[in-house]
């Protein structure tokens, strides 16, 4: 079972939202983070669920860490570990947020999908 609070990147990355949005629709509490340039999209969806928080992919790494550690920490404060989908988003994206985490801080458990289950994979 996964964490109640799930962070799932949703960024760059041909067919990738697919399955994010699968793990984002699968979860209690969704955090999904994305790109500016999609967050309108995103935003008036009302199919998905849970919070939804965006960002600018094209800061440097360091200016991406602090924003992202902004972003969430209101959101993850306190919780033992969290969830985080990384099936979509850039290199620079996945350090960024798991430097993020780390910073906060709070545990987290990496999942992704595998024939319409969550898997865990650092479990």
């Amino acid at each position: 079972m996964p964490p109640r609070k799930v962070i799932i990147l949703l960024s760059r990355g041909k067919g990738t939202w697919r399955e994010a949005l699968r793990i984002a629709r699968s979860v209690d509490e969704p955090i999904i983070l994305t790109a500016a340039y999609a967050a309108e999209r995103i935003e008036k969806d009302e199919q998905i669920p849970g919070v939804k928080l965006s960002y600018n992919p094209d800061q440097s790494p360091i200016e991406l860490r602090d924003t992202l550690q902004k972003l969430l920490e209101e959101h993850v404060q306190g919780e033992g570990e969290v969830g985080v989908s990384l099936v979509s988003g850039s290199g620079s994206e996945h350090a960024a947020l798991l430097a993020a985490l780390i910073r906060i801080p709070v545990g987290f458990r990496l999942l992704t999908m595998l024939n319409d289950e969550i898997i865990d994979l650092t479990g």
